[in-house]
């Protein structure tokens, strides 16, 4: 019998990368370091059934990672959405595209510091219908506040919602030169929880120019 042909997975992060870049919208994130995060959880959690994205910005790292989310899953972004009407719509543009693969993307629009925001986003997860751990998150990304007390404050907030055996990532947690996250990555690496820091050299950026500087993605075991 004649060997059948293999298929690349459905999410597969270079075209998910293409696409979100073909609509407008750049990927602010060193390809190798999040492509390298990506097949980690796909191995580590397996199927992302509710993701989190604290700081969603433009929406590009929220398609990115929504492709490990099969169909019917949730995809939360949250954001205040005041950086502008551009990237408001390019965040709508992406949820758009999130939801167009068939799986539910929810806009939670707001300071991630709120108690108003937290608790509009447990309302989305406390569903029963959803997935086996109602209340949960598989995969958290924080991208938000990027003050050591901010994205402190982000962790402790929605950290305890990424369900036991699931994944936390904050990104720029090596940026050069330092940013204020990178003390709070370091505060977090020193409490025991397991951890794994992801650290890839300059890019160049989109549309040419200088090369980015490298930001490193941190990894929490849940």
């Amino acid at each position: 019998m004649p060997k059948s042909k293999k298929t690349k997975p459905e999410h597969d992060i270079a075209q998910r990368i293409k696409r979100i870049e073909a609509a407008g919208i750049e990927l602010k994130q060193h390809r190798e370091e999040i492509g390298f995060v990506y097949h980690h959880i796909a191995a580590h959690v397996g199927l992302v059934n509710a993701f989190i994205e604290v700081g969603a910005y433009e929406g590009a790292s929220l398609y990115v990672y929504a492709g490990l989310v099969p169909k019917g899953g949730l995809v939360v972004g949250i954001d205040d959405g005041k950086r502008g009407y551009k990237k408001r719509e390019r965040l709508k543009l992406a949820m758009g595209m999130i939801e167009a693969e068939g799986k539910r993307a929810e806009w939670i629009r707001g300071n991630s510091h709120r108690a108003e925001t937290l608790a509009q986003l447990k309302a989305l997860l406390s569903d029963p219908q959803r997935h086996p751990y109602s209340g949960y998150a598989d995969f958290l990304h924080i991208d938000g506040d990027h003050s050591q007390a901010g994205s402190m404050m982000d962790w402790k907030m929605y950290g305890p919602l990424v369900r036991p055996g699931g994944l936390a990532a904050f990104h720029d947690v090596r940026a050069a030169p330092p940013s204020r996250v990178v003390p709070t990555w370091d505060e977090i690496c020193n409490t025991g929880a397991l951890t794994r820091t992801i650290c890839r050299g300059r890019f160049r950026t989109r549309k040419g120019g200088k090369l980015h500087k490298p930001c490193g993605i941190g990894l929490v075991y849940c």
